[in-house]
């Protein structure tokens, strides 16, 4: 996987545009797909021997490829997941938010915010990088808003609003644990019990 990402996205490069593809722009929109992909699958490979910093580098050479939204915002939260394993939550949180930025597909969007305010409420973040409470719920009314319910994104947005606000947790642990309970996540199912 490395020696094929490493060769797309030598030519792919758009230095070379002019001088390999001239002529065959459209060929060169599938070298520069199967760039983004290889880089990405890569990334994914080294980030599960943990390093972190390689798989961010592989992830920024692929976001140099001018992907499209839709794969710009699969990169951020790709990269999201290397912040995370490094517990760098302020790195974390702009990732997601330039997901929110790119991203026109709102399921994605409501998923994003989910994972920012999840972050706060389990990842036991730091109280210099914690953000207000009401940007916390700000987060979380948009990731209800944006999901469709029953989704997973909504489904982890009403679990993390229950523990986040004790006083609703009465009204929205049942709904949270029903919506868990017919999804396919079993992250949210988990999250649930």
């Amino acid at each position: 996987a490395p020696m094929l990402a490493h060769h797309y996205a030598t030519a792919a490069d758009p230095a070379v545009v002019d001088l390999a593809w001239s002529d065959d722009l459209d060929t060169f929109g599938r070298v520069r797909a199967k760039a983004v992909d290889w880089l990405t699958r890569t990334a994914r490979l080294v980030l599960r021997r943990y390093a972190v910093d390689d798989a961010i580098a592989l992830l920024r050479r692929a976001m140099e490829l001018a992907p499209p939204p839709a794969g710009q915002a699969e990169l951020w939260t790709a990269m999201a997941h290397a912040y995370l394993l490094r517990t760098d939550f302020r790195a974390y949180q702009a990732a997601l938010q330039r997901v929110v930025d790119v991203s026109d597909d709102p399921e994605q969007r409501a998923q994003a915010y989910a994972m920012m305010a999840n972050a706060v409420t389990t990842w036991g973040v730091v109280s210099p990088a914690l953000p207000s409470d009401p940007t916390v719920e700000e987060w979380l009314a948009r990731a209800l808003s944006l999901a469709d319910p029953g989704s997973p994104a909504h489904t982890m947005a009403m679990l993390i609003r229950s523990s986040w606000c004790p006083e609703l947790l009465a009204e929205l642990a049942p709904a949270a644990l029903a919506a868990a309970e017919s999804g396919a996540a079993q992250e949210t199912l988990r999250e649930a019990y």
